[in-house]
């Protein structure tokens, strides 16, 4: 993949891996900080997931998403190379999916490592309770749908930014605008787009999606994609 060959030498995978272990680490921390607290849960090993997933996907997966897609978008402004892209005729829509789906992918991965984990260490700590493996896939993968619409409008982001602290600021302000969501209503969170990985992941809440949920987590994932897709084809038309 063209995208991997570009990007190979900047470890961003690794970048991405390490803001997933960051958030998980922490969500541990609290958890087992507040042991005495989850002791008469009956079960605990649910209580893990969602403070293992909670920081995560609410702040550090985003904003390392960001950084690594930041990356990515400047090093090809600062060499030109979306210019050259450009004079080949080369359609922006081509170059914001191709983007979309390596970044996406990477996700997937680490997605998939970070359920390992969990599962890994929910077991080392034997903790009460199970839950079930199909349950975990879906809620991972539905996190990782989520993810979509995020990528899609960070892209866009680091296109029109001058810099990628810049690019960081505002990725930063829509994080923290989740936060702010969700003190107002907690089912307002399932309108915004950077709430979407915690939303597919059940972090929050562990109930199942009724199909209204359904609906609307779908809606906002395609919704950020295509304000997302829109926003980059036409600032990269309009560069020089």
């Amino acid at each position: 993949m063209v995208e991997h060959i570009k990007m190979k030498r900047t470890y961003i995978w690794l970048m991405l891996l390490t803001g997933t272990s960051v958030g998980c680490g922490l969500g541990l921390f609290l958890y087992l900080a507040n042991l005495k607290a989850f002791a008469t849960t009956s079960n605990q090993f649910l209580a893990l997931w969602g403070e293992f997933n909670l920081f995560s996907s609410q702040i550090f997966v985003p904003l390392f998403l960001a950084i690594i897609i930041g990356i990515n978008v400047q090093v090809e402004k600062s060499n030109r190379m979306l210019n050259r892209l450009r004079m080949m005729s080369i359609k922006p829509s081509a170059i914001f999916f191709g983007k979309l789906t390596y970044i996406s992918l990477l996700q997937l991965i680490i997605q998939v490592i970070a359920i390992a984990i969990y599962l890994i260490v929910g077991n080392a700590l034997d903790l009460k309770g199970s839950v079930d493996i199909v349950t975990l896939l879906t809620w991972g993968f539905l996190g990782w749908l989520g993810s979509l619409g995020i990528i899609a409008i960070q892209i866009a982001i680091a296109l029109i930014t001058n810099s990628l602290t810049e690019n960081l600021l505002i990725n930063f302000g829509l994080v923290i605008g989740g936060f702010i969501v969700a003190l107002i209503s907690s089912e307002m969170t399932f309108f915004y787009p950077f709430s979407q990985i915690m939303i597919g992941l059940h972090a929050r809440n562990a109930n199942h999606f009724t199909s209204l949920n359904t609906i609307i987590f779908g809606f906002v994932i395609v919704f950020g994609i295509l304000i997302g897709w829109k926003i980059f084809t036409r600032a990269f038309n309009k560069r020089q």
